[in-house]
């Protein structure tokens, strides 16, 4: 079997260029995709509370809180 035939590693490697080609665009921000996700879902849905950014970012309740943290 063919590696670079396989569906779930093409979605791995493409999930992350497309995350390392964000990194590039947030570095003059000084945050990072995390931490734009959850700045993202706060300007959508208005103030949600950490078990809930959680929820929509298919996260636990303790990565979000060292996210909102930093």
């Amino acid at each position: 079997m063919d590696i670079e035939k396989i569906l779930g590693y093409l979605l791995n490697t493409s999930a992350r260029l497309i995350k390392h080609d964000m990194e590039k665009q947030l570095i003059d921000f000084d945050i990072t995709t995390a931490q734009w996700a959850v700045l993202k879902l706060l300007d959508s849905w208005g103030e949600l509370t950490q078990t809930e950014i959680a929820d929509k970012l298919k996260s636990d309740k303790a990565t979000v809180g060292f996210i909102v943290a930093r």
